[in-house]
């Protein structure tokens, strides 16, 4: 059972972080293309298949007494904008401009911060220079 999770309901496809899965004291093992997800009692849970980039497909399925996210809790578009990959508050509005995901409802009235992981991530310098004085 997934607990605590951050998810889009009618979105058909969610990422699970592998990190996070760690630090609730459960494991995982990858192997020849499949994932399996461990309870912190080693018994294996669920079992994926890679299918692209690193990304292992696990189908599951929303126990009966779930409620809407809107029920549970209301989401900042931080944590959002951290939970979908650092991407744009601009891109996060446009999911929601253009209907791409039902119940995906940011906390309107929570602040967009400047992310100091992606000003981080954005930082250039100039090249070395090849000969040394």
């Amino acid at each position: 059972m997934l607990r605590d999770v951050l998810h889009i309901p009618k979105c058909k496809y969610n990422l699970i972080s592998l990190r996070r899965w760690e630090d609730t004291g459960q494991s995982y093992h990858t192997k020849d293309g499949i994932l399996t997800l461990y309870s912190m009692q080693e018994i294996p849970i669920i079992q994926g298949e890679c299918v692209s980039n690193n990304l292992y497909w696990l189908k599951f399925k929303l126990a009966d007494t779930y409620a809407t996210a809107q029920e549970v809790f209301t989401v900042s578009w931080e944590t959002w904008h951290k939970c979908f990959g650092h991407i744009s508050y601009q891109s996060l509005q446009s999911l929601i401009k253009n209907k791409i995901m039902d119940s995906f409802n940011p906390d309107p009235k929570s602040p967009m911060p400047n992310c100091s992981t992606c000003v981080a991530a954005k930082m250039t310098h100039r090249p070395f220079p090849k000969t040394a004085m």
